[in-house]
């Protein structure tokens, strides 16, 4: 739609947030025949967190290039040596943020309700994800939904009353994460304000954390 080109995808990631990372330090800096200054700087040093997500051992050495942490998109024990290898020869010492939690949580009063409300927006975020998917390629957030039951049964998605999220939530394992997604497929804002902040008054002060135990 922008008349890039896909094939280079990788190659365009790389050097878009290599110019990002440059233009963080609030040096100046040339890119394409100009000299760049951006200020002032992040209040984040040496600049915000950045994760570099992917499913395949090209992104993983990307990211280790990059000397950035890495959002494996699945748990792939190729991706992860991959990423330790690289980081290895350049030198950097990374980490990996695990993603074996679920990767779409709605928190409202009426769990039928909240079901027929989103439906429509996550149906179709999850069926354009899956649509574009490369062959032999995976991801852990990628659901094979043909209708709303298959998203029902799915771990990925956690859409429920405060008491139903709370007790999906304490089944995620400590190294584990919680992905939200509030605007997936278009979803209407006042929708997932209210979602969030049903989960910040009614759900997140009832789970245990590692600094509470």
């Amino acid at each position: 739609m922008a008349g890039a080109d896909h094939a280079a995808r990788g190659r365009t990631l790389e050097e878009y947030v290599g110019v990002m990372l440059r233009a963080w330090s609030g040096e100046p800096f040339e890119w394409q025949g100009r000299t760049v200054t951006v200020t002032p700087q992040p209040a984040s040093q040496p600049h915000p967190m950045v994760l570099v997500g992917g499913g395949v051992p090209a992104a993983a050495r990307r990211a280790a290039r990059l000397r950035l942490p890495m959002l494996p998109m699945n748990t792939d024990q190729v991706v992860r040596d991959a990423y330790a290898e690289e980081s290895a020869r350049v030198g950097y010492k990374g980490f990996l943020v695990e993603t074996t939690g679920p990767t779409f949580v709605h928190v409202a009063e009426d769990t039928e309700k909240a079901w027929d409300e989103i439906a429509p927006y996550v149906m179709y975020e999850v069926q354009t994800y899956a649509s574009y998917q490369t062959p032999g390629q995976h991801s852990t957030p990628g659901v094979k939904a043909e209708n709303v039951d298959d998203l029902r049964r799915s771990p990925q998605f956690v859409v429920g009353n405060p008491t139903e999220v709370r007790a999906r939530l304490e089944q995620v394992p400590a190294d584990g994460s919680i992905t939200f997604s509030p605007l997936a497929g278009g979803l209407p804002p006042e929708l997932a304000w209210k979602s969030l902040e049903l989960f910040a008054a009614e759900v997140l002060p009832h789970l245990k954390s590692p600094s509470r135990g």
